[in-house]
């Protein structure tokens, strides 16, 4: 079923007010979608395929420069000594 189709059809039951027609019909339509989009996704990844491939091959590493260094966590408790400690030094 065509998801046009099923939309009208839901758009009628939801005339009616019945309940259990509105959600066969709702079904219906989620089904008719979830083909759709399971069309939608698999088109989309076959399109993808043919040019991520050839892009693979035309893909050039470039050896980055790396340097290696050390470093010293200081503690949040050190700070504030040290800015206490400046303070001390500034005022004197």
């Amino acid at each position: 079923m065509n998801i046009e189709k099923a939309i009208s059809d839901l758009e009628e039951s939801l005339k009616s007010d019945n309940k259990d027609d509105i959600e066969a019909k709702n079904k219906v339509l989620a089904e008719a979608s979830q083909k759709l989009s399971e069309k939608i996704h698999s088109e989309q990844q076959a399109a993808q395929g043919q040019p991520e491939e050839s892009a693979k091959n035309k893909e050039k590493t470039v050896d980055a420069e790396v340097v290696d260094a050390e470093f010293e966590e200081v503690k949040k408790e050190e700070k504030k000594d040290d800015k206490k400690d400046n303070k001390k030094d500034n005022k004197k």
